[in-house]
């Protein structure tokens, strides 16, 4: 007695077969250069190094004034250091600095405004700070030819920002996979079906899930169960990377997809 689970079918493929054979479909090796608004998703092509320093200047990670270190050396609460707020820093002179300002020239460090009080012409600091303290140095986050992406990476909305402001305008990136979708069966149609109709709707849901894996789908129309008009069809898109058909598979007289792919 034959297995149910095999009839209707010439021939069934196990879930994990089919998966193994469509991994060792060896990669597309087309690429082409694309802008960063429309690299969303798609697979780098090429090591990907950044042009610039992120970031490309000193500038101050807190909101405070930007001093020399030493200035500030032993003070406290007790016994502040007492500096003179002004446009260029220099001995004993402070100038305001804001988050992500430039680091004035002759500044090493930013002493957070909460450990400071300005009194007319004076400024009081409270806190000593080291070298470099509260401050960003140049390429703290990106160094200027660091690489970023290897290969076969597929970028994200996260890394596209992270191009951008490391100066890259365009990628190379791997072409999008030609994918066309042949629903086949006299019985069907687009909509208000009849009785023996059926509303096509497999074309409709493939192609979104192709296209959401990074498909370039060509959706084509619905093909009669006719052995000429469905060779046509399939022999139109030979040069596409992926055929889907649907409908035409199983036993019956119109089920003549497998002949003409055999063909």
């Amino acid at each position: 007695m034959s297995d149910v689970r095999e009839s209707g079918f010439k021939e069934r493929t196990r879930v994990a077969n089919a998966r193994e054979r469509l991994l060792d479909i060896p990669p597309i090796e087309r690429t082409e250069r694309i802008s960063l608004s429309a690299a969303d998703g798609r697979t780098v092509a090429e090591p990907v190094d950044a042009k610039r320093n992120i970031p490309h200047y000193a500038r101050a990670a807190m909101d405070g004034w930007a001093v020399r270190a030493e200035d500030t050396f032993g003070a406290s609460d007790r016994s502040p250091a007492i500096l003179r707020p002004g446009e260029s820093v220099g001995p004993n002179t402070a100038v305001r600095v804001h988050t992500g300002s430039e680091l004035p020239a002759g500044a090493d460090a930013v002493v957070m405004v909460e450990e400071t009080e300005q009194l007319n012409d004076e400024l009081e600091v409270f806190d000593a700070v080291a070298e470099g303290e509260n401050v960003a140095p140049v390429g703290e986050d990106v160094d200027a030819g660091q690489r970023l992406y290897e290969p076969g990476h597929q970028l994200r909305p996260s890394d596209l920002g992270l191009l951008k402001g490391t100066g890259i305008d365009t990628v190379e990136a791997v072409e999008r996979p030609e994918v066309a979708i042949i629903p086949t069966g006299e019985e069907l149609v687009q909509a208000d079906p009849d009785p023996g109709e059926v509303v096509e709707t497999n074309r409709f849901t493939v192609s979104r899930l192709a296209e959401r894996w990074g498909a370039d789908v060509k959706r084509r129309s619905i093909v009669t169960d006719d052995h000429e008009a469905l060779r046509a069809a399939v022999e139109r898109d030979l040069t596409r990377d992926v055929i889907v058909t649907t409908g035409g598979s199983s036993v019956g007289e119109r089920d003549l997809i497998p002949e003409v792919v055999s063909e």
